[in-house]
């Protein structure tokens, strides 16, 4: 349903936070109002999805939104965020009047309580948002495995997908202490024991709860993270548009990061407008260059050869069957749409990361450790101080911690005893940022004489995107009918650094003549 400027009907499954601030200037709904919609929405739903770990006080909730209202009403509104509920990842601090901790997922810091905004929060808040609440997420944003594509695949983030997380190895994507197993609202039944630990029941992650939420309304818009697919997979698994920025553009403090060179960021939303709104608030304009869009050049990569397999995602011929067919068609539209198109080659993440026995999850293993001891130093309340505490917490805990589905630490063991020279590190990532931007991205673009690079969701490409610390955007197409669900996918679009706003532009062309998004079914929401 698409709302119009005077249509009082609201359904939160659809509405974007542009087409509720249109009824918001209506005087249709106001930001209390639509506080107390949301939060019964979460009350009756959340209880199977598992997407919200924490929200404020309602005092402070309603106070916030009678503010805005306020604001308004005598003619003053600060942007198209005015009166807007969010959600947050739980890795995001706010201040102790919101009495939210930021939790990483784990119960070894439940209870903490940071002393002030992380700077994007307090950038949301001057903007008119409302901070409606934090997102669960795979249990310390997920790490594991062996070969050279396989370790930064599995183990760094380990969400895009792999098989194990940053804490150990098996874990299911969007799996935590304190919120359970998320669940995505378009699969009936649920992640299925069965499935690989990002499987297509699994809703992916590790911002699994950031694109749960939104797709399942409980805010219009959130704040995810991204190191490698943590952004872009589960978006592609909701039919959501979002966007990883280039690395540095957005603002990081207070936030608990697991890597000095490829954390960031970035928003999820049902419209490209809606995720153009986000950025030109949460962005440093300091940082970054704000090129103008304009006709875009695009190339595209073989679906066939970069499809993520085992152990990421179990194959089911039926499902890669309708998306091979779907993205197809998708090429068609693109074909059809853009200034230039064309098919092109693009160096594979093995060639990209084939520096010896090395990865960049080796750059992780060491400023995990480094960023982890320096967030906690400014949580004075947690008992928990680096992660030698958090290993000893979850032995004591692990009926908790370690059940039977995540009954391993694996990477965290690693981690701690894990030693590497200055030397070693910075060859690491200058080997990985020559190959990826100057021998790849760059080339590739230059030679084709392009703009983006376009492949499939549910593709490694976002590994490739990691390397570089370049932006890469999710945006919907389509859902596979199986076992009676309909699990969205889509498309991944790759630009160089500071593009950003390019790959804005392309979702927006994107959104005028692709299919609609499709919500979750009603059968699924009480």
């Amino acid at each position: 349903m698409s709302l119009t400027k005077h249509d009082t009907r609201l359904d939160l499954l659809v509405a974007t936070a542009a087409d509720i601030q249109a009824l918001l200037q209506a005087g249709s709904l106001t930001s209390a109002d639509l506080v107390r919609l949301y939060l019964e929405h979460i009350d009756k739903n959340d209880g199977y999805l598992r997407a919200v770990t924490s929200t404020p006080p309602r005092e402070w909730l309603f106070r916030e939104a009678r503010r805005l209202d306020t604001e308004r009403a005598t003619g003053t509104t600060r942007g198209p965020l005015h009166g807007i509920p969010i959600l947050i990842k739980d890795i995001v601090d706010t201040e102790p009047a919101l009495n939210m901790s930021s939790t990483w997922g784990s119960l070894a810091l439940a209870g903490t309580h940071p002393q002030r905004n992380a700077r994007i929060v307090d950038l949301l808040i001057e903007a008119g948002a409302i901070i409606l609440g934090k997102t669960s997420l795979s249990v310390s944003r997920n790490f594991a495995a062996d070969n050279a594509k396989a370790r930064l695949e599995l183990s760094y983030c380990r969400n895009g997908d792999g098989s194990g997380d940053m804490r150990g190895t098996n874990l299911p994507s969007g799996w935590c202490a304190v919120s359970g197993q998320g669940q995505s609202p378009y699969v009936d039944g649920g992640f299925k024991s069965t499935d690989s630990p990002s499987g297509h029941s699994n809703p992916a992650g590790s911002s699994s709860g950031s694109a749960i939420a939104v797709a399942a309304g409980f805010a219009p818009v959130s704040i995810g993270a991204e190191s490698t697919g943590s952004l872009m997979m589960p978006a592609c698994r909701t039919a959501l548009y979002s966007i990883k920025p280039t690395i540095g553009i957005v603002p990081g403090d207070g936030c608990l990061a697991i890597s000095l060179h490829h954390d960031t960021l970035g928003p999820m939303a049902k419209s490209a407008r809606d995720i153009a709104d986000l950025l030109d608030v949460i962005v440093d304009k300091d940082k970054t260059q704000i090129p103008k869009g304009g006709n875009i050049r695009v190339g595209v990569i073989d679906p066939t050869d970069w499809m993520l397999g085992l152990p990421f995602v179990k194959p089911v011929q039926e499902v890669n069957s309708q998306m091979m067919a779907g993205w197809k068609e998708a090429y068609k539209l693109l074909e059809a749409h853009a200034a230039r198109f064309k098919r092109i080659n693009l160096i594979s993440v093995d060639e990209a990361t084939a520096n010896a026995s090395k990865s960049i999850l080796d750059l992780a293993k060491r400023d995990f450790k480094v960023l982890l001891k320096e967030y906690l130093r400014g949580i004075p309340d947690s008992p928990i101080h680096d992660l030698s505490n958090i290993i000893q917490f979850n032995r004591d805990h692990a009926d908790k911690e370690l059940p039977p589905n995540a009954n391993n630490q694996d990477n965290f063991l690693e981690v701690e005893s894990f030693e590497i020279t200055d030397e070693e590190y910075q060859s690491i990532l200058d080997f990985g940022r020559r190959k990826s931007r100057d021998e790849g991205i760059d080339k590739t673009l230059r030679e084709n004489d392009i703009d983006i690079i376009v492949g499939p969701s549910d593709c490694s490409l976002f590994l490739l995107a990691s390397l570089a610390a370049y932006p890469i955007a999710a945006v919907p197409y389509s859902n596979v009918d199986f076992e009676g669900n309909n699990r969205p996918y889509g498309l991944f679009a790759l630009a160089s650094a500071h593009k950003d706003a390019l790959l804005v532009e392309f979702m927006s062309a994107w959104e005028r003549v692709a299919p609609p998004r499709q919500p979750p079914r009603k059968r699924h929401f009480a």
